[in-house]
């Protein structure tokens, strides 16, 4: 019997914005112990990735761990790939990023493990036709994708295992579905069965395994089957004993040992859970949530703007030095976590979303330091990439951007000194993992291995359980982006009940006519004015108002919106004008639903950065508070995660025919408002 030559590939990242004690804990249960078993078994090869968030948290935390890899580096055990260096969706980046991230990482390991890559890894397996071409540019000869995108490009053998080339002689290496499934949760004897079957015709053939590190411990329930119970150990022990079956290689051992199986075209495509995930298309993450849409597209404007800046000519070198460091803080907002989700949180972290805009301010601020310009600003462009121009107020405490369409919202509130956007909010929304709370029947690992010894595939969203009780109550769903100054009429019997669950019919959405919009601009302010006519119903009584909206950012950290309601009917129009905010800030004061009545100013203390905000009204209003939680895997399964907090402020509106009424609200920002 011929043996198997075996890639072993693992791929370890945590992204940059992630929590210390996330990366702590996955370095106990997953980088170190995994090491610790490699560092036994000097004959067992491995490939290896680390993420540069990874890598700068190892060697800022771990140093001691540093030089243990740099040890099975040098000793040739251990190979590293080369990637995106904060982990970013590749074909979602221009190629200028694109290469400035390769090179980041590859730099880093040049300098750090004295070790050239010739590899890369993808993030998520995201493929596009282009990418190869960049690869080759810097130097690289290979990949290792899913099989799936193999079938993609049309091979329809029965087997899909060694490499394959492009049309460019960059290679392909794939990797093997069934085994990716089945380690680590299969018994090491279970894995050998299906070493031999790939084995039986008798001639050597080339497998890979390519699939997260953090599986190897960190995910439910797998640091007590991998390394307490010794999965790990004795699969390694396997592999290095003299039996007939399976040997490692590196990737260059294997390009020299094989031909390649032919050239293909591979088109746009993922692994196959990701293409269930994205419903087929990775792109597809951008139209199903608007909010991942959002960042993608403010983060390709900042790009945009560092890299018009870089092409200047006679820039000093002081000013290079702040266009880089800005440059690195784009680099730490294309984290590829943020603008996804599938098996784990992702875009739904809240933590992760506000760690882009953290990064895409800060480096908007080193620009406009080296800028020479009006101390308060008014511009206007698509930011969001839906042909219609959005509008940016600001001064230098704050920028407002607000969205002059059917709605005239508030979606991003940028507050510098921070920096922190106060409205990276979330539409909660349905998921297929929802179900969950409606079986009986509690994923466990003895239910998985049950499953893959009767040789079925596992889905990996089985691998996670239900983490906490009583979360049905939370499941709730939106039907509009969760911006602030979304303007109501309140015409029925209402109460908290239904802004909380989201199902009030008499609140209606003042949104189906577009504003006309123009810009003011005076010495110390600049003004976004939206008017419009809306027509409703209310009972059998068609109604018409007309909505004056200026929206005002001065040289304060904070801005005003002033309102002229006029009924245009000739019918008394009596209802509630209602106004909806959503904050993302924990005030834990606020962590139930409450009830203010007669309320002229509201207070919130953001208990993660200290910032400060009030909400300022000319007349007392009643409010309405929800905390806003969402329903999400994580690594410990599905839980509610707290995202923001909603508000409903509501004040009567009686107006004879052709009567206004006036009014205004203003929400200061900052440590000392």
């Amino acid at each position: 019997m011929a043996k198997i030559k075996l890639l072993l590939t693992v791929h370890n990242n945590q992204p940059t914005d992630n929590f210390g004690w996330v990366f702590e804990k996955a370095f106990q249960s997953a980088y170190e112990p995994f090491i610790g078993v490699a560092e036994r078994y000097p004959n067992v090869r491995l490939t290896l990735h680390y993420s540069g968030s990874l890598l700068e948290w190892l060697k800022n935390n771990k140093p001691e761990f540093v030089k243990r890899l740099k040890v099975l580096i040098r000793r040739r055990q251990v190979d590293l790939l080369t990637g995106g260096f904060y982990d970013p969706i590749l074909p979602m980046l221009p190629d200028r990023d694109k290469s400035g991230q390769i090179a980041l990482l590859t730099d880093f390991i040049k300098n750090y493990f004295e070790y050239v890559p010739k590899g890369v890894w993808m993030a998520e397996r995201v493929w596009d036709e282009g990418l190869s071409h960049v690869f080759v540019r810097h130097g690289l000869q290979y990949t290792v994708l899913d099989e799936h995108h193999i079938r993609r490009a049309g091979v329809t053998d029965h087997a899909v295992n060694g490499y394959y080339t492009l049309s460019n002689g960059f290679k392909v290496f794939a990797a093997d579905k069934k085994l990716r499934y089945i380690m680590p949760f299969s018994r090491p004897r279970e894995i050998v069965d299906h070493f031999k079957k790939l084995s039986a015709e008798g001639k050597e053939t080339l497998v890979a395994f390519a699939d997260d590190g953090e599986k190897f411990g960190f995910w439910p329930h797998t640091y007590s089957w991998v390394y307490k119970k010794r999965w790990l150990e004795q699969f390694f022990e396997f592999l290095s004993s003299s039996q007939p079956y399976v040997e490692t290689v590196s990737f260059d051992e294997a390009a020299e040992l094989f031909k390649p199986r032919g050239v293909v075209d591979i088109p746009p495509s993922s692994y196959g859970e990701m293409m269930e995930w994205s419903k087929g298309d990775f792109n597809n993450f951008f139209s199903m949530y608007p909010e991942a849409d959002l960042m993608r597209n403010r983060m390709l404007s900042v790009s945009g703007v560092i890299h018009e800046a870089q092409e200047q000519k006679f820039l000093t070198s002081k000013q290079r030095g702040i266009l880089e460091t800005a440059r690195l803080e784009l680099y730490k907002a294309q984290t590829g976590c943020a603008y996804w989700h599938g098996i784990f949180g992702g875009l739904y972290l809240s933590h992760l979303r506000s760690g882009v805009y953290k990064h895409l301010i800060s480096a908007q601020n080193m620009i406009e330091r080296l800028a020479v310009g009006p101390k308060i600003t008014v511009k206007a462009y698509d930011i969001d990439g839906d042909e219609q121009e959005e509008v940016v107020l600001g001064n230098k405490h704050i920028d407002l951007y607000v969205k002059p369409d059917t709605k005239g919202v508030v979606f991003e509130l940028d507050y510098k000194a921070k920096p922190k956007n106060i409205m990276t909010t979330i539409a909660r929304r349905r998921e297929p993992y929802h179900r969950k709370l409606f079986t009986s029947r509690r994923s466990r690992l003895i239910d998985i291995k049950k499953t893959l010894e009767t040789n079925k595939e596992v889905n990996i969203h089985d691998i996670l359980g239900v983490k906490e009780g009583s979360l049905k109550e939370f499941l709730v769903y939106d039907d509009h982006q969760k911006n602030s100054f979304i303007d109501y009429i309140i015409c029925g019997r209402v109460g908290i009940n239904d802004f909380v669950k989201a199902r009030s019919k008499s609140i209606m959405a003042l949104s189906k006519n577009p504003f006309r919009m123009t810009k003011v601009i005076r010495d110390n302010t600049a003004s976004c004015v939206m008017e419009k006519e809306e027509d409703f119903l209310i009972g059998k009584k068609r109604y018409v108002i007309g909505i004056k909206k200026i929206i005002t950012v001065g040289d304060e950290p904070g801005f005003a919106v002033d309102y002229t309601i006029r009924n245009l009917s000739s019918e008394p129009l009596k209802a509630f004008f209602a106004t909806e905010f959503n904050w993302s800030l924990m005030d834990r004061k606020f962590l139930r639903k409450r009830e203010l009545p007669n309320t002229a100013q509201m207070n919130l203390t953001d208990e993660w950065e200290g910032i400060k905000l009030k909400m300022l009204f000319n007349d007392a209003v009643k409010i309405w508070t929800v905390p806003v939680y969402t329903l999400n895997e994580s690594e410990a399964g599905l839980e509610k995660t707290y995202q923001y907090l909603s508000i409903l402020s509501q004040r009567p509106v009686d107006l004879k025919g052709e009567e206004i009424m006036e009014f205004n609200a203003s929400i200061k920002v900052g440590y000392n408002v």
